[in-house]
């Protein structure tokens, strides 16, 4: 059986407690991003050609009151594909405010993925740093 001693159990639920907490605020910004995508597709005159058109849904206030799911994972899907920069040419943006949210989703992208190797080669350090102290003390 492998056990943690006190210090790498403080060290691994540190890693955790970091990782958790990365996972949320990543989830809260994409949420966020998601909900700013959608409203920046709501045409601002009749018959302008948004994203909203790229997806085949038309805006009516009154549906769009009461919530639209399938717009909003459309939303999520976009963004994710932004951020992690698979980005497949599905859905784009159609006018100038949505190029330039997208050329926003494209930078946090690149800080999202900048943060991520840091913490793993930081994990990665602190694992292999740890092997190699218990080598050295046997």
């Amino acid at each position: 059986m492998f056990f943690l001693s006190g210090i790498q159990a403080k060290k691994v639920a540190s890693m955790v407690a970091g990782i958790l907490l990365f996972l949320t605020i990543s989830i809260l910004i994409f949420h966020l991003s998601a909900c700013v995508w959608i409203r920046i597709g709501i045409p601002t005159y009749p018959d302008e050609q948004t994203w909203f058109s790229k997806v085949n849904y038309h805006y009516i206030e009154e549906d769009f009151l009461y919530g639209n799911f399938d717009l909003y994972l459309e939303s999520i899907y976009f963004i994710t594909m932004s951020v992690t920069s698979a980005g497949y040419g599905d859905i784009t943006g159609l006018t100038v405010r949505e190029s330039c949210f997208t050329m926003f989703l494209e930078v946090l992208g690149l800080a999202f993925h900048g943060y991520l190797i840091s913490k793993l080669k930081d994990f990665s350090l602190s694992t292999t740093g740890d092997v190699m102290k218990q080598q050295e003390v046997q």
